[in-house]
């Protein structure tokens, strides 16, 4: 029997310029999942909880890990009693790739990954509630998307909502997405040192040492008719 949670790999539609479409069965994982990266930015579209991670993407549950530069993740939760269950969607954009607990990996330019998940679920970045719904990473990701094939419908489906009741995050504010993408300009190069000769004169010069260690320092005293000049 095929194990829980094995990530098939689908051709894409070349129209939409899609590397790997990765679906998956309707098989929950009961592990926790972790998503990391170094911009992470919650909003809602339609009715969606959507997340947008910028940066070091990264989804990892239980022994399995997805990864990628950045990625777009749908996450709709479900309530059968007391438990909880997360329907994650992503879309990895950028190096994407997928390492099942076996150590077979899957990767391509951009990746759709589905995985059902019962567990915990908790983020760790720099955070925003600034919603990106023109933002291109995620245009593109509706894109993909919409190449998914139809589940089809349980008789008897559960109550859903948009997102998980908790995500734990870090508290930094994220700094603006079009920021992240805007080159940096080049730092101003520094005056080149002049190096030119020091003329001192003096009756009378004294010299000791000062200090100990990394501290210490030789100082020397000019006494009578000093003169100092360089160049």
């Amino acid at each position: 029997a095929a194990p829980a949670c094995v990530l098939a790999v689908i051709a894409a539609a070349v129209v939409l310029g899609l590397g790997t479409v990765i679906a998956e069965g309707p098989n929950y994982v009961h592990e926790d999942a972790r998503i990391s990266g170094k911009e992470i930015h919650f909003f809602d579209d339609g009715g969606e909880h959507v997340t947008v991670i910028l940066g070091d993407f990264r989804l990892t549950i239980g022994r399995r890990v997805v990864s990628g530069r950045d990625a777009v993740m749908w996450i709709r939760t479900s309530t059968i009693g007391r438990l909880e269950r997360n329907e994650i969607t992503v879309y990895v954009s950028g190096e994407a790739k997928v390492v099942e607990p076996d150590g077979s990996t899957t990767t391509d330019r951009t990746m759709l990954v589905k995985v059902y998940q019962q567990g915990r679920l908790s983020a760790s970045g720099r955070v925003s509630r600034q919603p990106l719904i023109d933002f291109p990473l995620y245009r593109a990701a509706l894109a993909a998307r919409g190449a998914e094939p139809a589940r089809p419908k349980a008789a008897t489906r559960p109550a859903d909502r948009a997102g998980p009741e908790l995500i734990r995050t870090t508290t930094r504010p994220a700094t603006r997405p079009d920021a992240l993408r805007r080159p940096r300009k080049p730092k101003k190069r520094a005056e080149p040192w002049i190096y030119e000769p020091v003329t001192l004169r003096a009756d009378r010069f004294t010299s000791r040492q000062t200090g100990k260690g990394p501290d210490r320092r030789r100082a020397t005293v000019a006494r009578g008719n000093v003169y100092l000049s360089q160049g």
